[in-house]
């Protein structure tokens, strides 16, 4: 744990002066003595992605599975993020595939970071894709992830599927917030399907009234 704690402060330091080195030698320390867990790797590699040293990522993920440390969602959470932070939505597809390989579940948060990637795609068979994840793997949505969800179907301009996304979340018990109504009501104006958009909005009034 003291050994954790000093290597986040140094990859957090990473930028100042011989920073990143020295979290780099004190991570060679841990290993001669084997105090590294799953923990310390996933520290390493926010250093490394930060640096977007993305062959040396590699490198460590494979190494970390040859000590026999398995990548948790922390890990590949970390790292889809990373790379769609960087625009690459082919590399973030293969670690989330990554995931399913080895077993590891998604969870919501996984989920909010593959749609916020939908602003570097105009494919609209990704929001697909997210969609049939999110039901393979039994997410529960929640507000956050419902919003994002709304608004990368805003962004793809596409109400049939911001229509299929919100009942897919009323199914699941989540009530759409005033956000998520007025995102919908926006898509179907832009669709010039104002009878859809008049339909929200009374489904609105009404849940208001209700609560």
């Amino acid at each position: 744990t003291a050994y954790n704690c000093v290597l986040d402060v140094c990859v957090a330091c990473g930028a100042e002066p011989g920073g990143a080195s020295r979290a780099l030698e004190l991570f060679e320390r841990m290993k001669e003595v084997q105090h590294v867990d799953v923990i310390s790797y996933n520290t390493l590699l926010k250093l490394l992605m930060k640096q977007q040293s993305w062959a040396k990522v590699e490198q460590v993920l494979e190494e970390m599975r040859g000590r026999g440390l398995k990548p948790n969602v922390v890990t590949y959470n970390s790292l889809i993020n990373a790379f769609i932070s960087a625009g690459d939505m082919a590399s973030a597809w293969r670690h989330l595939e990554d995931m399913e390989k080895y077993g590891v579940q998604m969870d919501a948060y996984t989920c909010s970071i593959m749609m916020k990637g939908l602003k570097h795609s105009n494919r609209k068979e990704d929001m697909d894709r997210i969609l049939g994840l999110m039901d393979k793997s039994k997410v529960v949505p929640d507000e956050v992830l419902m919003n994002t969800l709304l608004d990368a179907c805003m962004r793809l301009r596409d109400p049939r599927r911001l229509n299929d996304a919100l009942n897919q979340f009323k199914a699941s018990g989540v009530v759409p917030s005033m956000h998520a109504h007025a995102v919908l009501i926006k898509a179907y104006g832009q669709a010039h399907r104002l009878d859809q958009a008049w339909k929200v909005w009374r489904e609105l009034m009404h849940d208001r009234r209700t609560h």
